[in-house]
């Protein structure tokens, strides 16, 4: 349960309220209030107890909310005490949101007003507010809100037949692209003057806030500067194709964007300038150079997000290229297409996403033509591209038009068999004969080799889901008083799965929520199956949310899991939930509110010894998190310490529990589970903590085969996973708890053999795995200390002193790790009794003369020995050595002036 969930939250959430508000009728608007009531709490402003009016606003516009921006704002314009600052600053807002509301729209009557509307408002800031710090973001608004309603007007152009009204539109967009350009002018002359007011140079170790903000009033002078050039290409596009005008604007366009790239070749506005270079080309029919521009983009190796962005620009534009008639790779074009398209599903809706899901549709019908073709394929083939003409036609857009105008060419083609059902009961047998081909096609697509092949099939699996999803929804749009109400919870929930399986998890959890709450009566077995489907869908947009950024689908999940809890308590799917809670709010980093939920898992639940196991890691880890504060600020306020024991203790004893328990189930002679073995290292991990060093042998030992030391090894030569107990990091954790018993019981050879096996995960980077176990033992005599276990204190230390001897006396004199653990162990020792200078001062100079013996005797290699050098400086400044301490300084730093590190020691 604690590994990464899988989930995905990110929809056109606009679209999804007025389509399941319009749509789904009596059950679509219940969820309004909850899902608003998220987005609040996502804010933080809830959570936190505190007015972040503008945080706010921008929350719910990210997520598309922007009726409600708008309300809120309305609402809090009336208040009393609003800050001045966010006063001043509402028209502003206003005008954002109703611009992205405009962008967002699907329907051209509500994106001309909403733009209309934004941009009255933005003109009333910029000229009652016009030396305010936003004007130039305002400007920059305003601007991008000319060139949409110039858009919208250039769609209207190449959609009429008639040529006066055509140069009428055309006319009408080309004013507004100058008006814009003259207010991207000021604009750029705004941020300008921002950016010239830093100075040349600021350090960005010292200054790093300045260095920041300058380094955000670069990028807007840049964004103002391409988009001044952009008006000269959007300019163009008002004349027709093979126009001398467009011609000579493409050309001027192209030059103008090479400048910007020239002088910012990294810079994602010059990587941005350089793919509108491409469109140039390829405006003017010189496809092979355009593509060399797409190709080049795509093979960027930044995964930035902005990057990504321009990337998807870039595959829209080559499918472009790949269609055209010099071209006609079409087969390549629904490859290509469908790959993105799987890969980027939260940009499906994006103006990348649609104009390649386009050139897909376009592709498709043509390869669909072909004589050669087997009619089964040719009627699959075709059925995809009139379902992607559909899907792109639903959105405004320079394609809306034309893709309606293909889907419904392509039903006629395919003839009666797309007749549309009159009734709930026919919409949803027919619904219900799909459903049971989705799992061919799945496995169709997960058996094919060839990556054409793969695409192919996974483009029919999508169109195919797309068909039943239809006709589920038809089924919903079609029920009346008289359809039956089993039927319809059935239809409901087999939607939510379907929308599921499309990526569309959003969808899924509105529909699956409504299935669960208000199906229970028509039918129980359904209700029950839906809360699996809502959980399922909840985790998937966990998963697909920003790393960064997870509040909302976060809380989602909580929510979802909760409203189970209520209404199943007693069921798997209530203990399953309970599981779902313990995970989030171990993932909010709240993990004694994650033990509270996995500790109500009942004991007939399935999961109730993983539950024990999961508990125990969660006050685990609560202690960890409270001792590694108090360690790194010893001054500071000091957790609770009766506390601190019983979370320790709760920890030890539900660890056991669940070991035993799942060794039972298991059987003796069974290999350890992932997550028995993490349960196995934690506790060993609290026993050496409390000097119970045997039992940490016997947990990490016993079993020889079946045991948690044979379970971390892979074969020789084989390089270990990123994750899992076989991982680097999971196998130096278990090692060095494993040597630190062994040193505890003075068991030097199995000490000495655990030591090689470390030496062998730590791989080429051995000295960062003994850097590690020195700062471990630094920690551990720090907690000691400040907790008053002065006999445990010096137990340790003692402990070992006499291991450490050992291990000298009884090393090969050629032996570089043996001598660098003695190194950095005698160093976390000196760390660790700093308050005891005396003894402190004899572990620093025992450390230095280990240093000191590696790099005379020649042990270290060329790569690792001025870190070395930097280890033995270190120790000699601890000891007041300080002429010698400078000496090794000096030396690194004739070698390579910019070692960080040795500055900052030649510092001190």
């Amino acid at each position: 349960m604690d590994g990464p969930f899988v989930l995905n939250f990110r929809l056109p959430i606009v679209a999804a309220f007025r389509h399941f508000c319009g749509r789904l009728g009596r059950f679509g608007r219940p969820m309004i209030v909850p899902l608003v009531v998220a987005m609040a709490l996502a804010s933080g402003a809830a959570a936190r107890g505190e007015e972040r009016f503008l945080d706010f606003i921008g929350g719910l516009r990210e997520r598309q909310f922007f009726d409600t921006a708008i309300e809120y704002i309305d609402s809090i314009t009336q208040r009393s005490d609003l800050p001045p600052e966010v006063r001043e600053v509402l028209d502003l807002e206003r005008g954002m949101t109703l611009q992205q509301k405009g962008a967002a729209s699907r329907i051209p009557e509500d994106r001309e007003q909403a733009l209309s509307e934004a941009e009255t408002s933005l003109r009333k800031f910029i000229g009652e507010h016009g030396q305010h710090a936003q004007a130039a973001l305002a400007n920059s608004m305003l601007g991008e809100l000319l060139f949409e309603r110039a858009r919208s007007l250039m769609w209207k152009a190449s959609e009429t037949e008639e040529a006066d009204k055509k140069l009428e539109l055309q006319q009408s967009a080309r004013t507004l692209v100058d008006q814009a350009k003259a207010i991207y002018q000021t604009a750029q002359d705004q941020y300008k003057a921002i950016y010239d007011a830093f100075p040349k140079f600021i350090d960005e170790q010292k200054e790093e806030e300045e260095f920041q903000r300058r380094l955000e009033a670069e990028a807007k002078y840049l964004r103002a500067s391409f988009n001044l050039v952009r008006c000269t290409y959007e300019r163009g596009q008002t004349f027709d194709k093979g126009t001398e005008e467009r011609k000579q604007t493409l050309i001027q366009a192209a030059e103008l964007f090479e400048k910007i790239h020239t002088s910012r070749r990294t810079n994602q506005i010059g990587l941005h300038a350089r793919l509108m270079m491409g469109k140039c080309f390829q405006e003017q029919d010189d496809i092979g150079r355009a593509l060399g521009i797409y190709n080049e983009m795509l093979g960027h190796p930044s995964e930035n997000s902005a990057v990504l962005v321009l990337k998807g620009i870039a595959q829209h534009y080559r499918l472009i290229c790949l269609n055209d008639p010099q071209k006609n790779d079409h087969a390549l074009v629904i490859q290509e297409a469908t790959v993105w398209l799987q890969s980027n599903r939260q940009l499906a809706t994006s103006q990348s996403g649609l104009g390649i899901l386009w050139e897909r549709a376009i592709a498709a019908e043509k390869l669909g033509a072909t004589r050669e073709m087997p009619e089964k394929e040719k009627e699959a083939i075709l059925r995809s591209a009139m379902d992607d003409a559909i899907q792109v036609g639903k959105y405004p857009g320079p394609y809306k038009e034309t893709a309606a105008a293909m889907g419904r060419r392509l039903k006629v083609v395919l003839g009666e068999k797309d007749r549309e059902p009159r009734d709930f009961a026919t919409a949803f047998e027919r619904a219900r004969g799909l459903i049971a081909q989705i799992q061919q096609l799945s496995d169709d697509a997960a058996k094919a080799v060839d990556v054409t092949e793969k695409a192919t099939k996974k483009a029919a699996l999508e169109s195919h889901l797309k068909e039943v999803g239809r006709l589920l929804q038809l089924s919903l749009d079609l029920r009346d008083d008289d359809s039956d109400p089993k039927a319809v919870a059935q239809s409901r929930y087999l939607l939510s799965f379907v929308k599921l399986r499309l990526g569309r998890p959003l969808d899924a959890i509105i529909l699956a929520q409504y299935c669960f709450e208000h199906d229970i009566k028509a039918d129980p077995d359904t209700a029950l199956n839906a809360t699996e489907i809502a959980m399922a869908a909840a985790v998937a947009a966990w998963n697909a949310g920003p790393p960064k950024d997870r509040d909302f689908e976060t809380r989602t999940l909580r929510d979802v899991c909760e409203r189970i809890l209520t209404l199943y308590p007693q069921s798997a799917k209530g203990g399953e939930a309970r599981m779902r809670l313990g995970s989030v709010y171990r993932t909010l980093n709240q993990p004694l509110e994650g033990a509270k939920w996995y500790l109500q898992v009942p004991e007939a639940d399935p999961q109730y010894i993983s539950a024990r196991i999961n508990a125990g890691q969660s006050y685990w880890t609560a202690w960890t998190q409270k001792a590694a504060m108090a360690a790194a600020d010893p001054q500071g306020e000091q957790p609770d310490a009766q506390a601190m024991l019983q979370w320790k203790t709760e920890a030890k004893t539900l660890l056991a529990n669940g070991i035993q328990l799942t060794r039972q189930k298991l059987g003796d002679m069974a290999k350890p589970t992932e997550e028995l073995a993490a349960a196995e290292v934690s506790l060993a991990s609290i026993l050496n903590l409390d000097g119970e060093f045997p039992g940490t042998i016997d947990r990490l030992t016993k079993g020889a085969e079946n045991s948690v030391v044979v379970a971390i090894e892979v074969p020789e030569g084989t390089p270990r996973p990123e994750d899992g107990i076989q991982s680097q990091s999971f196998a130096g954790l278990t090692y060095r708890l494993l040597l630190r018993a062994y040193i505890g019981t003075q068991q030097i050879d199995q000490a000495l053999q655990t030591m090689t096996k470390l030496e062998k995960v730590g791989g080429q980077d051995i000295l960062a795995a003994y850097t590690q176990l020195g700062m471990e033992l630094q920690e551990e005599l720090r907690r000691l200390k400040l907790s008053g276990e002065n006999e445990r204190l010096a137990a340790v230390r003692d402990s070992f002193e006499k291991f450490l001897q050992k291990v000298y006396e009884s090393r090969n004199k050629s032996d570089y790790n043996s001598l660098l653990w003695i190194g950095e162990t005698y160093y976390g020792l000196g760390q660790g009794v700093a308050g005891d200078a005396a003894s402190a001062a004899a572990y620093y100079a025992k450390a230095g003369d280990a240093y000191s013996e590696i790099i005379s005797g020649g042990l270290v290699n060329a790569d690792n020995k001025n870190a070395v050098k930097l280890r033995l400086a270190r120790c000699r400044r601890q000891q007041k050595q300080f002429e010698e301490a400078l000496k090794n300084i000096e030396e690194i730093l004739t070698e390579n002036p910019m070692t960080l590190d040795a500055q900052f020691e030649a510092a001190l």
